[in-house]
């Protein structure tokens, strides 16, 4: 699962609502990629992860600095099983997760 191939990232919106962290992901279902987007309104350490049901984390899509704006990131499912999982954007300051569904 560590090798899964996750592509497009950078900022899209360089002002999010102010105070507002954002995430989502589309398409849900999806069949073979999701794409998973996120805001932040201050800059900040983020940690964005894929986890099973049971909470075991499965993915790291992306960690690091970032500034203020709206960031997206593409999940390939191609090495996941049918089923829900939990997508969570992590601060120092947030915590933010979401479930989505991988239906093949």
């Amino acid at each position: 699962i560590d090798n899964l191939p996750n592509t497009g990232y950078g900022p899209r919106d360089a002002d999010p609502s102010p105070g507002n962290y954002v995430l989502s992901n589309y398409p849900n279902p999806f069949r073979s990629t999701t794409t998973i987007e996120y805001s932040i309104p201050e800059p900040a350490d983020i940690i964005v992860t894929v986890h099973d049901v049971s909470g075991r984390a499965l993915i790291q899509l992306e960690e690091g600095y970032k500034l203020p704006g709206t960031y997206r990131i593409i999940l390939n499912g191609s090495g996941l099983e049918n089923g829900i999982y939990i997508y969570r954007l992590k601060t120092e300051s947030k915590v933010l997760s979401k479930t989505m569904m991988l239906v093949k």
